[in-house]
């Protein structure tokens, strides 16, 4: 459902429950566009009237030259508008300098017959010069709009900043923390290396977290010392008299017999 007309921006809500806004454009924003547009179109018509003079040159004829130039001008004027909306979905070489769209009442792309109806009616709207009728017609509503925009049920909005996936792959991410490398329970402890649940600040201040973190680092140390020191276990060997008793004697795992039951 079409949003009234009092308000400043076209809401448009979907069938998955999803709205999304447009910014009406202004009047200012609009001449703008339309000044670049006639620029555009005065380029356009130089060039044209070089080429329709050269055509009269060569016919030697000064009806040739009015009657190419006179075709050539409505072709323009005419076919302008129309196929720069129709192609580039409501938008001229104008608008996509200042970022403005034509769209539907209901936010839906601008159609062919559309772009149309809205170019057809700019005529009116130019009359008596220089827009006069399409400016009182604006300001008489909110939304800015032209009598070509009230006959094919357009309006003019702000097109939204576009955002390429380039862009999005050169946005530098922020750098993560790297977390601190756990150190083996064998190494030395640092004084940098915290007890569990406690920082190492805590640690500083409390005489018992110190004395622990010493404890720790002792017992770690006699560990280790034992670990490289001690020889390799011993395997044992069950006596034959007494198969429930363990002799103390150790047997070489090479030459020891096993026992056949």
């Amino acid at each position: 459902m079409q949003p009234p007309d009092t308000s400043d921006d076209l809401v448009v809500s979907t069938p998955e429950r999803v709205a999304f806004q447009y910014e009406i454009a202004g009047i200012g924003s609009r001449f703008l566009a339309q000044f670049i547009d006639v620029l555009v179109i005065t380029v356009i018509q130089i060039v044209l009237t070089i080429g329709a003079a050269a055509l009269g040159g060569i016919f030697n004829s000064i009806q040739v030259f009015g009657l190419v130039e006179l075709i050539l001008t409505f072709i323009l004027i005419a076919g302008y508008f129309l196929i720069s909306e129709a192609a580039w979905n409501g938008q001229t070489l104008g608008k996509r300098y200042v970022r403005l769209r034509a769209v539907g009442d209901h936010g839906e792309p601008l159609t062919i017959g559309q772009a149309a109806i809205r170019n057809l009616v700019r005529v009116v709207d130019f009359l008596p010069a220089f827009y006069a009728i399409g400016i009182v017609t604006m300001f008489s509503n909110s939304r800015a709009k032209r009598l070509g925009d009230f006959a094919a049920g357009t309006l003019v909005v702000r097109d939204r900043e576009r955002i390429s996936l380039y862009d999005l792959a050169s946005t530098t991410p922020l750098a993560a923390s790297q977390p601190t490398p756990v150190s083996s329970i064998w190494s030395t402890p640092s004084a940098d290396t915290p007890i569990a649940g406690e920082s190492p600040a805590a640690i500083d201040r409390c005489p018992l977290l110190a004395a622990r973190r010493w404890r720790g680092a002792r017992n770690r140390r006699y560990a280790r010392h034992y670990r490289m020191s001690s020889p390799p276990p011993v395997p044992w060997r069950r006596s034959i008299s007494s198969p429930n008793a363990r002799e103390s004697l150790p047997c070489d795992p090479c030459t020891a017999t096993p026992r056949v039951r």
